[in-house]
């Protein structure tokens, strides 16, 4: 009887896996390579040594795989889905597994084996993090292959935190550490630390895994680092998995087993001939070619050419040179300008970009190497003047090199831009990882937008693309522009987009037509995705383009055809940042060598730079705080000191000890709601049930009440503790989705604790559906947000409780239901109704007080910041960032410092002083006045307190269509449109977690108040992303441009106006922009004041007949 062979396809989205098995279910042939978007062409190949092995038998066929269905009907075969195949092995080669876990190349699975015979299945919906092309980009970025990474691993001393939430989140983290000079073996072993924790937290939702754990995949079963990864994260052993020889193949293996099953049999020859089949397909598209024809191509390259920096050769002898270094993610760009009297600019000399590889010191110190012996090549001798850094490594290359300065990305990118288009209006930034839009108004940087989410539409994008298909970056963007039908692939993640760009393979498009649909999906991310930007209104007709995937004229081409404008590209727009370093270092030297400074200019040699940067690295672990972070002190040859990896500078900082700091209202803030007793020492009987109250959400707005009212009821009041990263991620193996906020995220993490917490009798989750109300009159409603309100119910679907939570229906709208709710619910504590109703007064008088003392220490700090902004230094000029205050606003939780990563303190190690929306609140001693609040504040001398007036902020009314009736989102407007009205002092910054559905409401809104005001508008979203570098850009952006405008203004409020009678209504801003542009400050010396008289420019210039 001839045999017959039962085979298994899988078909995935980067390799292609092949099984044959025999009636014994012994395998007689496997593959498993990368298909290289050539899936036709390899599975033709496998069948031509199938029917060399076997000869022309019988066979049944089974396939699977994310990118096997048009194989499937290529073949005449079953389809099922990878999960189903996975089962089916699993069931019959490994019944003891309770759970498998596959990591793909795109995708991840896990399927919980259920003791009634049922499985849960579970697969990546929305990210592709943590999976086989996420591990690929990472080993790129590193510079080793996946093998050797996970070596690398093996050897690792710490492990550090990583976001859970997405993979591009992840490698944010990563370039983070890799940019902190960190030993390569915690790098690689944090990488796949993240892997483990993003798998578990996407897919378990709410199951726990138990041993044993069948893997699947790749890159489990050839990376030991991962599965060890994954033993760590779910604190298992190595005996606890099961990791056959054939784990990689399981998929297909499941399909040969159900393939015995199958209807019909053909001939391997059959197979092969239907495979080798050509589908005829005619592709179509609906995109614009980039380019009608080669003529037109270089036609364009012509018009750009205008804007070329030309690079003159260094001279023999002598000479002058100013470096600029752009220290950033990936690379390292070094820029040297020759600086002489004949060109204002001075002339490039040289430049050098190279891969970061993990050591941004080594590259910085590789390239002026480079720089050295072109120099001796010339004959010519260097003196360096000037040096300036900027990028993710600033700080630390300014310090390792003994630069002169550093200035922020955005300034140097600006910088450049001007040098190319003195009046620029827009810069677009895209590099390898991050992109920058820069709006620029009067050569001042107004607004700035950066991708904090996702990194799909940067260089990486078409690289990973261009690689899979077996292209160099360069020879696929040249493609691109020979496209005639591009292909429309949308704007979805990079990892995903891989699926949609096989699928148009296999429909018949070009690889020059994908490349020209991916320079599309970047142009289309970047501006409607990512960026945000509503239309090209506001980009002005200046625009210029940089960054390292500005250099594909693909790239810049889709950006000019879907914004409908004309753009400058310089021929060297991946050194733009180094540019603007060595611009600001050439404008430094010239100002130190003039008559008017008091510290004239000294040279250096290539040598003494590179000889300060030998360095000695300690691995030290702070004990500041909660962090308890792990901390790279870099001892450098030349004495300096820096320290990397402190999440705050309280303990380590690169100032010394001279570093002016600002106020921080959110210190006084975390301490005041938290910092309260436990047990009322008063109580002559101690109750015995103590509640657990966990530190989140909305108790971040209402502690102070439930603390004061547990313990005048005579029970006692444990507090979960400080919200840790590493307590986080012990519990997110119950959150039930990923798209969540992180502070809900972190909640599980608090109520675990309490739970598991001896001590805890009870825990307490109030249903909040209304907040206080601090402004009926102008508002409809208080809500509360839904998830704050509601999250017990989803706690107790996920948590196996041995606690009970209580979770009472609390109003605080309305003093009466109020009153009857807390009666009824003391009642079940036992507490009798009168103790009930004195416990309610006092814990009332606690939310009083605290919002009393948070709103006065906040007009405190505004108080003494406007009288430190009327004093100068003994020179008569004032102090960096004085007078500048920050408002920054956002929800209750955002006080945690674990949410905020210590953002506050980070602007106020900038010497800007930081206040809240706190100071548009209420009064509540007069809101709650049927309880006597005043009174009990008489008696124990508060009564200051109790007595306050509802202040400028509370009475501030929003500009806004919005319909008033979410609690928190009402202070925000008000906090909102107070600052707006202030003068070029106080500025608003807005946080906001991803995620959150109220806060996407008011952000429009707010943008639009501050436009009306002439004001910035800087929103900051923040999630478990644990590297606040793109935070932090923002942040030192808006300080500097601000400092810019506040300097403009000083100077034309210190002239006088001799016109007669006439004063200036308006911002000082708006009048100084205006007397600029009309040529009028250089006519007369004026002084700008805030009466109205002349009300606005207009007619300002009739008067003068302008």
């Amino acid at each position: 009887m001839e045999k017959t062979y039962y085979i298994g396809l899988d078909v995935g989205s980067t390799t292609a896996k092949i099984a044959v098995i025999d009636s014994d279910n012994r395998v007689i042939y496997s593959k498993y390579e990368r298909h290289n978007a050539r899936v036709n062409e390899l599975v033709s190949q496998y069948f031509d040594e199938i029917l060399a092995l076997t000869g022309d038998a019988e066979a049944r066929i089974c396939v699977t795989g994310s990118v096997g269905m048009a194989t499937a009907e290529q073949l005449q075969a079953e389809f099922v889905q990878e999960v189903v195949a996975a089962s089916v092995y699993a069931r019959t080669a490994h019944p003891e597994a309770k759970a498998l876990i596959d990591i793909g190349g795109e995708d991840a699975k896990v399927i919980f084996f259920k003791e009634n015979g049922n499985m849960e299945l579970r697969m990546n919906g929305n990210c592709a993090g943590g999976t086989g092309a996420f591990i690929d980009q990472m080993s790129v970025l590193m510079g080793v292959e996946n093998q050797k990474m996970s070596e690398l691993a093996m050897k690792a001393e710490h492990v550090y935190p990583m976001a859970a939430r997405c993979g591009v989140f992840a490698k944010t983290d990563i370039q983070n550490l890799m940019a902190r000079n960190l030993p390569e073996a915690d790098i690689a072993a944090s990488i796949f630390h993240s892997i483990a924790v993003q798998t578990v937290v996407t897919l378990s939702h709410g199951i726990s895994f138990e041993a044993p754990i069948l893997l699947c995949g790749g890159p489990l079963t050839f990376l030991p680092a991962l599965r060890k990864a994954f033993c760590d994260y779910l604190h298992l052993s190595p005996n606890d998995f099961i990791v056959s020889e054939n784990s990689n193949l399981i998929p297909a293996l499941g399909c040969a087993y159900r393939a015995k099953s199958a209807d019909s049999a053909a001939s391997v020859s059959a197979l092969r001939s239907r495979m080798k089949k050509e589908i005829q397909t005619e592709w179509t598209s609906s995109l614009l070619p980039l380019f009608k024809n080669e003529k037109e191509h270089q036609e364009w390259l012509k018009s750009k050419a205008k804007f070329a920096t030309e690079t003159k050769p260094l001279n023999k002898g002598k000479q002058q040179v100013v470096i600029g270094i752009d220290s950033g993610s990936t690379t390292t760009k070094i820029v040297a300008v020759r600086v002489n009297t004949e060109t204002p600019t001075g002339d490039i000399v040289f430049t050098n970009y190279r891969l970061n590889l993990g050591n941004p010191i080594k590259a910085v110190a590789d390239g002026l190497n480079a720089l050295k012996q072109e120099a001796a090549l010339r004959g010519a001798e260097l003196e360096i003047v000037g040096s300036c850094s900027t990028g993710y490594g600033e700080e630390l290359i300014k310090a390792a090199f003994g630069l002169d300065s550093g200035i922020i990305e955005t300034m140097a990118h600006e910088r450049a831009a001007a040098s190319l288009m003195p009046d620029v209006s827009f810069i677009l930034d895209i590099g390898g990882q991050d992109m920058k839009a820069i709006f620029v108004e009067k050569g001042a940087v107004v607004r700035m937008e950066l991708n904090e989410a996702c990194s799909s539409g940067c260089g990486t994008f078409i690289q990973t693309f261009a690689n899979n298909m077996g292209y160099s970056v360069g020879d696929f963007a040249q493609l691109a522009c020979q496209s005639k039908a591009p292909c429309d692939l949308g704007t979805r993640c990079t990892v995903f987009m891989n699926s949609k760009v096989k699928q148009v393979l296999r429909e018949g498009a070009s690889v020059a037509d994908i490349s020209a649909g991916i320079s599309y999906s970047v142009i289309k991310n970047c501006l409607y995705k990512v960026l945000k930007l509503h239309g090209n209104e506001n980009l002005g007709g200046k625009i210029v383009v940089q960054g390292g995937t500005m250099r594909n004229d693909a790239v810049v081409r889709a950006f000019e055809l879907l914004t409908h404008t004309e753009v400058a590209r310089s021929n060297m727009p991946e050194l733009m940042g180094a540019y603007g370093c060595a611009l600001h270092a050439a404008a430094d030297y010239k100002h130190r060598t003039s008559a008017e400074d008091m510290h004239p200019a000294s040279s250096r040699s290539i040598d003494d730079l590179q000889n300060l940067a030998h360095y000695e690295t300690k691995q030290l672990q702070c004990k500041g705080c909660e962090n308890h972070c792990y901390v790279s002190r870099y001892t450098f040859a030349g004495g300096n000191r820096f320290y990397s990896g402190n999440k705050c500078e309280r303990v380590f900082n690169n100032k010394g000890a001279n570093g002016i700091k600002g106020k921080n209202i959110y210190e006084h803030k975390y301490s005041l709601l938290f910092d309260r007793e436990t047990v009322n020492p008063l109580d002559a009987v101690k109750h015995s049930v103590k509640v657990g109250i966990p530190r989140i959400l909305n108790m971040y707005e209402e502690y102070p009440f439930w603390n004061a009212l547990l313990r005048a009821a005579g029970l006692g009041v444990i507090l979960s503790s400080d919200s840790t990263f590493s307590q986080y991620e012990g519990a997110l193996n119950t959150v039930m989705s990923d798209n969540i906020c992180f502070p809900a995220k972190l909640a599980h993490s608090h109520l675990k604790e309490l739970n598991e917490n001896p001590k805890v009798d009870r825990i307490l989750m109030p249903y909040v559906v209304y907040e206080h109300n601090d402004d009926p009159k102008n508002t409809l409603n208080s809500f509360n947000c839904p998830v704050v309100s509601g999250y017990s119910d989803v706690i107790k679907s996920v948590i196996n409780l041995k606690k009970p939570i209580d979770t009472p229906v609390i109003n605080f709208a309305q003093p009466k239901a109020l009153e009857k709710q807390i009666t009824d619910y003391l009642k079940q504590l036992g507490v009798s109704k009168k103790t009930a109703h004195k416990a309610l007064r006092e814990a009332l008088y606690a939310q009083a007080v605290y919002t009393a003392e948070i709103k006065k220490q906040g007009w405190e700090i505004l108080k003494n910041e406007e009288t430190e902004a009327q004093k100068t230094n003994e020179d008569k000029t004032q102090k960096p960032n004085k007078g500048l205050t920050i408002l920054l606003a956002g929800r209750p939780y955002h006080t945690d410092p674990l949410i905020q990563h210590k953002l506050s303190e980070m602007i106020a190690n900038l010497g800007v002083n930081v206040i809240s929306e706190d100071i548009a609140r209420g009064n509540l001693f007069a809101d709650f006045k049927d309880f006597n609040l005043e009174n009990l504040a008489a008696e124990r001398n508060e009564a200051a307190l109790a007595s306050q007036d509802n202040n400028e902020a509370y009475n501030c009314q929003p500009e806004t269509y919005l319909v008033k009736q979410w609690a928190y989102m009402n202070r925000i407007l008000k906090a909102a449109q107070w600052a707006a009205e202030q003068g070029d002092e106080v500025h608003f910054v807005q946080m906001t977690s991803f995620g959150c559905g109220p806060d996407s409401f008011i952000q429009d809104e707010i943008r639009d108040i501050m436009k009306r005001h002439n004001k910035p508008f800087t929103l900051l979203k923040i999630d478990d992303v644990s590297n606040i570098g793109s935070l932090k850009l923002r942040v030192r952006s808006l300080i500097e441009s601000l400092k810019g405008v506040k300097n403009s203004t000083l100077n034309i409020q210190h002239s006088t106006l001799n016109y007669p009678n006439t004063t200036l209504a308006g911002t000082p801003r708006l009048w100084y922009m205006f007397l600029a542009t009309s040529k009028l400050i250089a006519r007369r010396p004026w002084r700008i004041s805030l009466n109205a008289v002349v009300d606005t420019p207009i007619a300002f210039a009739a008067s003068f007949c302008l």
